[in-house]
């Protein structure tokens, strides 16, 4: 399973392991729940300020609706056989550190995948027009042009390991 993936399929389950919380405080946008990693290793392995943006509708401070989130969250055994803990940091992010089992099925993922690791993340029906540097430039030519010609086929191939057709 790829990194985007994982955190796609987490995602899921943490949203429906706080849905119900949420409806009864009034939350009811969902896909509010975004996880990404922390600034800070220490902070665990994924992140989400989902506390933060809901404490405003429930009136209480973001730690405390963290604390009730993470009780949720600690009570749903498909997301406690990922993590290992879940906490309370800063002004109110929730944190996650997965379990050593998780992180070494994720690496034995990534060895499986060889030098495919990390591609064909979005989706093939989407395409991009990538046009980086004129094939008509318009003034004289300097040695610019031709560093940001190799950028832009970097940029391409780059785009194009990710998953959708570049032009």
């Amino acid at each position: 399973m790829n990194p985007t993936l994982f955190i796609d399929n987490f995602t899921v389950l943490v949203e429906k392991a706080v849905r119900e919380r949420l409806v009864s405080w009034g939350v009811e946008e969902y896909g509010l729940v975004t996880l990404e990693r922390p600034a800070t290793r220490s902070h665990g392995d994924l992140s989400t300020n989902i506390a933060m943006i809901s404490a405003g509708t429930v009136r209480r401070p973001p730690r405390e609706a963290a604390q009730s989130l993470i009780d949720d969250l600690e009570n749903d055994s498909d997301i406690m056989g990922l993590c290992e803990s879940i906490e309370v940091a800063g002004p109110g992010f929730i944190n996650f550190s997965l379990t050593s089992k998780t992180l070494i099925n994720a690496a034995g993922e990534a060895l499986k995948a060889g030098l495919a690791f990390g591609g064909n993340v979005v989706a093939k029906s989407e395409s991009i027009l990538l046009e980086f540097v004129s094939a008509n430039p318009t003034g004289p030519l300097h040695v610019g042009h031709a560093r940001y010609a190799a950028y832009g086929d970097y940029l391409r191939r780059l785009l194009a390991f990710a998953g959708p057709g570049v032009t």
